[in-house]
């Protein structure tokens, strides 16, 4: 899985469920628990940083993913019959003008990496060619029941799985389904997630020619041997060489993912990796830290003792601020988010960045999901569910929740943490809450307010998704105060 990918495989994903604080956390789907007790640990953090602890110490735990912080709208969950007939009607309806953007699921891995608890499925049990027969049957079907095909598509995103896996034919027999029934606009930014490992020039000149205009590899390190721990294959040459190849087929803009607290990973090798990005042709980097999910071979081996032991909140805070100085003063580079950076110019990321804008996100393919007119949706995870579904020229195990009418405006709380600044305008007067939170968050110097622009310091990126998920927790509050709805699983 490439950069970014963390943040976009689920673009449904933006907001808490609406419970009665009585009710046990709802769980989400991949084993998630809805954000409990965020709001109740603020006061006890701000006592902190008065007592002089240092910026890792302010919460006793860090959440690691918009997943884990944010989970599902205040909404309905529809039960499938129900859902099949919304994305066909939501699709159909008249829209607001406003750009959109899709992102598109490729399922496969040539080989599991061992920290890897994505949705994906080995590619040896599966015929792509008939998959990708499937994803082209639905973006045509979907996109001839939309009322508006003249709106702008602003961001194209082949997330993973392994998008790369995917023949160059195949990538622009998909693109040419998109162009077919979405207008894009004249600066579509075109996204794929690739492997390193038996990438080719030729291959890479291929997706150009297709259309791709932005690529994003899954480097997580450098160093050879942290990445044969990992499961990766590619050694560290052929990875700058495949760097500099990218250059050379014409890509606008190249990223990367690093991932940080690897079994083993010290320092040295940590300022290795990034000195050794900083010379090559690469515009843009997602920096993250080891998440190491227990059903994950790389969590088994850990909890096993097959692996050395991970560092604790420290030793990330030391890895996350060596990274963050580094990318903050390479020479024409900025933060884009709490974990990307990127060269002016060069890099827009603009498929996380525009996330919290009130616009719709189509998701198309096995494990895909999006947002359209107030309907969040995801297509299910089984590749063979999915395949059967769209030979029967419909969605009927679509995964959906019908939004309350308030919450699209309550999204764009969440511009805070997905674009690192956002004008107090933005926070919609009924969610009182969420003022008093960040006020929280900047007497513990995480957040700033100045001239009516609120801005995420230093500290305020390394706790990002505990941001998320206090702000998501005091929507919860406040649309839980002005509505009795509650989710109803039928």
């Amino acid at each position: 899985m490439a950069a970014d990918a963390v943040e976009s495989l689920h673009p449904w994903r933006i907001g808490p469920v609406s419970v009665k604080p009585a009710q046990k956390p709802v769980e989400l789907l991949g084993g998630l628990k809805q954000p409990e007790g965020v709001l109740e640990s603020l006061d006890d953090a701000i006592t902190r940083k008065r007592n002089g602890e240092p910026t890792w110490n302010l919460f006793e735990r860090r959440t690691k993913t918009h997943n884990e912080a944010i989970g599902l709208p205040v909404g309905k969950v529809l039960p499938h019959p129900l859902a099949h007939q919304a994305i066909n009607e939501r699709f159909a309806r008249k829209t607001s003008g406003n750009q959109r953007m899709i992102y598109i699921h490729i399922p496969f891995c040539s080989t599991i990496c061992s920290f890897c608890a994505f949705f994906r499925q080995a590619v040896g049990s599966y015929d792509i060619s008939c998959y990708v027969d499937a994803l082209v049957n639905q973006i045509n079907r979907l996109g001839a029941a939309q009322s508006c095909p003249e709106e702008n598509i602003g961001a194209v995103y082949f997330g993973g799985g392994t998008p790369s896996l995917l023949h160059q034919d195949q990538i622009e027999a998909i693109l040419n389904a998109v162009r077919s029934n979405f207008s894009l606009s004249r600066d579509c930014e075109i996204t794929l997630e690739s492997r390193l490992n038996g990438i080719t020039s030729e291959y890479l000149q291929g997706l150009r020619r297709a259309g791709v205009n932005r690529i994003s590899f899954g480097v997580q390190t450098l160093n050879t041997e942290m990445r044969r721990t990992l499961g990766r294959i590619a050694e560290r040459n052929h990875i700058l060489s495949v760097l500099h190849e990218s250059e050379h087929a014409g890509f606008e803009s190249i990223t990367v993912d690093l991932i940080y607290n690897l079994p083993g990973q010290t320092a040295k090798t940590w300022e290795e990796d990034l000195n050794d990005l900083a010379s090559t042709p690469v515009t843009g980097a997602s920096v993250y830290s080891l998440i190491p999910f227990k059903h994950s071979v790389l969590g088994k081996n850990l909890a096993e003792g097959k692996e050395p032991p991970l560092g604790g909140i420290q030793n990330e805070y030391e890895f996350y601020s060596t990274s963050d100085r580094f990318f903050t003063n390479l020479d024409g580079w900025k933060r884009f988010s709490p974990v990307h950076y990127g060269k002016v110019g060069c890099e827009r990321n603009l498929y996380n960045t525009m996330r919290s804008a009130p616009i719709d996100i189509l998701g198309f393919g096995a494990g895909g999901g999006g947002r359209v007119q107030g309907l969040l949706y995801m297509n299910p995870v089984n590749v063979s569910r999915f395949v059967e579904d769209q030979a029967q020229q419909g969605d009927q195990h679509l995964f959906a929740v019908d939004m309350d009418p308030l919450y699209p405006k309550a999204m764009s709380c969440f511009e805070l943490t997905d674009s690192l600044s956002m004008h107090e305008s933005a926070i919609p007067d009924f969610l009182p809450s969420v003022s008093t939170t960040l006020s929280k968050f900047q007497e513990m110097d995480a957040a700033r307010c100045q001239d009516g622009v609120w801005e995420l310091s230093e500290a305020g990126c390394f706790w990002g998704y505990n941001v998320s998920a206090a702000i998501a927790q005091a929507i919860r509050q406040d649309m839980n105060t002005i509505s009795s709805q509650e989710v109803n699983y039928e």
